[in-house]
């Protein structure tokens, strides 16, 4: 997903010379695809994912919800505080909490071994 934030950054730096839609930057629709895309490639992560643990798979739930609307508020041409637009930044602050915990019940899990055990729902 570090490659998500670096191709998000290039289409909105004019030095990147990336122009579909505008010369200020990606048109609505063009947006939306790019999330779509990103959307999809989620998706297939997350059914991976309900073979890990509830933890894993929930931050790719989220993630996925949070792509998906995003995409949906880019093809209505929402602003960033309107509509699905909104919502989905919302999901997204909570896939970033719940990630977070996911991250550090795995670290703490690695540097005690395996002493302090945060719950992460095992599934597979």
């Amino acid at each position: 997903y570090g490659a998500f934030w670096l191709s998000f950054a290039a289409l909105f730096i004019p030095g990147f010379g990336i122009i579909f839609g505008s010369k200020t930057g990606p048109s609505g629709t063009a947006l939306a695809w790019y999330l779509v895309g990103w959307t999809i490639i989620t998706g297939i992560l997350m059914l991976g994912s309900f073979r890990t643990n509830g933890a894993t798979a929930a931050v790719f739930v989220l993630l996925f919800l949070t792509f998906l609307l995003l995409a949906i508020g880019a093809f209505s041409n929402q602003a960033a505080g309107d509509g699905f637009t909104r919502i989905g930044g919302y999901v997204g602050i909570v896939t970033a909490i719940v990630a977070w915990y996911t991250a550090l019940a795995g670290i703490l899990a690695g540097v005690s071994s395996g002493k302090i055990n945060l719950p992460v729902m095992p599934m597979a």
